[in-house]
């Protein structure tokens, strides 16, 4: 049996460009699914908080609402993460981003997801500016510019985002 001499790195190409997002879960199976007929959230909201984060406060809240993804009902997580985000909670707006993209949530498209991961990367969450830089690497709801995709790339990665670290690198041989 004759052996096929393939470099590494190719492969480590090829399961990176297979798998959108290498850090996430499998999405839940279908019937537990929440229905896409809530509107969009808004991230730059600033209404009083939901409910659930009355008596909370803004890390606590967004704690809650990342606690609600592994929950029956992962859908309750929205506002609490949109509030949180909404009052620059980089974490909640990378969480929320994340388990959209993920198909944990039904996606309110593409633009509101952009939007979540601009606000999450301007208040400092490296998650979210990875996010971001997939986006413009992938032309999801932006032009696509692999320039801009490694620029934030790079900027996680010196913040120690691993997955940031990662993608910059293949993102700068393409």
């Amino acid at each position: 049996m004759r052996r096929l001499a393939v470099p590494l790195s190719a492969v480590a190409l090829l399961l990176a460009g297979s798998c959108k997002r290498a850090d996430t879960p499998p999405p839940p199976p279908p019937d537990e699914a929440p229905t896409a007929d809530a509107p969009a959230p808004d991230p730059t909201a600033s209404d009083p908080p939901p409910s659930e984060c009355a008596t909370l406060e803004l890390e606590a809240c967004a704690e809650q609402g990342a606690a609600l993804l592994v929950s029956d009902t992962p859908e309750r997580a929205v506002p609490l993460l949109t509030w949180a985000c909404g009052n620059d909670h980089a974490d909640a707006c990378a969480t929320l981003a994340s388990s959209y993209r993920a198909g944990h949530l039904p996606s309110p498209g593409a633009s509101e997801v952009h939007a979540l991961n601009l606000r999450g990367c301007a208040a400092g969450s490296p998650h979210s500016c990875t996010l971001l830089g997939a986006d413009y690497y992938e032309g999801e709801a932006v032009d696509k510019d692999v320039n801009k995709a490694t620029e934030l790339l790079t900027q996680a990665c010196e913040q120690d985002e691993r997955q940031a670290c990662a993608l910059a690198r293949w993102t700068s041989m393409a």
